[in-house]
């Protein structure tokens, strides 16, 4: 309901004049109106009240501004720096503690408890807290030099993965200077060497789990990365160097065109530097993970449904199918058809054809829900099948 609302406010539009307003946005300045303007006046402030008033407010919008846009920053500050803001509030609590008991305890008559008692118990407490702070501190000091540790594994996994992609975009570079298809591995012969890499990087991969959390699809898009640079490495030991750029551009247009999750190697690049450095960077979500693309795919499943499950029906009657396995080969045909066809979807990828991957995600999420809602189709385990 309430998603509903924020919707209708910002898509709703209002003509003011020759401008286009969202609702939301007039709402704002209404706001903004009221406080700059009425306030003053019903609360009787004069002049200098107001002027003020004014700049105390603007300070104050600022301020809020800068809070939210940093919000993300200061919530990874302050988690990784709880424990020392926490530090120095033990000892002060402790003598506030001790001085309120001194203050407001009458030591009056024959009381076996005295001032002096209370005095000696509170420097053994406060040895004791002292002591305590010191072995927290050490402890701190051991829990950020593990950080630095594990940020230190993590570059190094980034490092591993940005030499290696370097070195493919070299193989790229030179096969696609050479314009005839037959001549490429004669004449790139012993040129390139197998890619060289760390064949422990899962060991970095943990610290950086062990430090943000486990991320499963980012350690399959990482995995995936290097088993398409052995294929690559398998190649050039048989001096097949095209059959290895080939398999380097399949790897970047499946990733980063086709891929119905995970990341491709820009968004994995930017995650593993984000946790790498010791500020924070602003990284966005994976592009599939956006709430944005979530929404879009939302919409093209409602709108195309029967579309893809027509073009699929379509595409296998012709081939004369009953079923077929290859799941890959008619999703991308179906992705190809309705980025040619759709006005919508042309306009959607117009600027990014990364965006693809929204469309393939949609066309994916409609083939599953053929075995409860096609009466023609069924789609399980990866197989598409007509209904007898």
């Amino acid at each position: 309901m309430l998603k509903r609302i924020k919707d209708y406010f910002e898509k709703t539009k209002v003509k003011i004049f020759r401008l286009e307003i969202s609702l939301k946005s007039l709402i704002k300045l209404a706001l903004l109106y009221l406080v700059i303007l009425i306030l003053p006046k019903v609360f009787h402030m004069s002049l200098k009240q107001t002027v003020i008033f004014l700049i105390l407010f603007c300070v104050v919008y600022v301020g809020i501004i800068f809070i939210v846009s940093l919000a993300p920053f200061s919530f990874r500050w302050i988690k990784e720096h709880l424990n020392w803001l926490l530090l120095p509030f033990v000892p002060v609590a402790v003598l506030i503690v001790i001085f309120l008991f001194i203050s407001l305890f009458h030591f009056q008559g024959n009381k076996e408890i005295t001032r002096a008692d209370v005095l000696a118990f509170s420097g053994d407490y406060i040895s004791f807290v002292g002591a305590f702070c010191l072995g927290y501190f050490l402890y701190l000091k051991d829990l950020e030099r593990d950080r630095k540790e594990k940020r230190i594994q993590i570059r190094l996994l980034l490092d591993s993965l940005e030499i290696a992609n370097r070195s493919l975009m070299r193989i790229k570079h030179a096969v696609s200077t050479i314009p005839e298809v037959e001549d490429v591995d004669k004449k790139l012969e012993g040129k390139f060497r197998t890619i060289q890499y760390d064949q422990r990087w899962r060991l970095n991969y943990y610290a950086y789990e062990s430090l943000m959390g486990p991320n499963h699809e980012l350690k399959d898009s990482i995995e995936k990365f290097w088993e398409m640079v052995e294929y690559v490495n398998n190649n050039l030991q048989a001096g097949k160097v095209l059959n290895a750029a080939e398999i380097c551009g399949e790897y970047i247009k499946e990733t980063s065109i086709f891929a119905i999750q995970g990341y491709d190697f820009l968004e994995i690049s930017l995650i593993l530097s984000s946790a790498g450095n010791e500020f924070w960077i602003p990284t966005r979500k994976g592009f599939l993970y956006q709430k944005e693309t979530i929404k879009q795919i939302e919409n093209l499943k409602e709108k195309y449904y029967g579309v893809i499950e027509n073009y699929i029906y379509n595409y296998m009657v012709k081939a004369s199918l009953t079923s077929l396995e290859n799941n890959e080969e008619i999703q991308r045909s179906t992705v190809e058809w309705l980025c040619e066809n759709s006005e919508e979807i042309k306009e959607y990828i117009k600027f990014d054809m990364t965006r693809k991957r929204a469309v393939s995600r949609a066309v994916f999420e409609c083939s599953v829900q053929f075995e409860k809602s096609s009466s023609r189709l069924s789609y399980c385990w990866g197989t598409y099948s007509l209904r007898m």
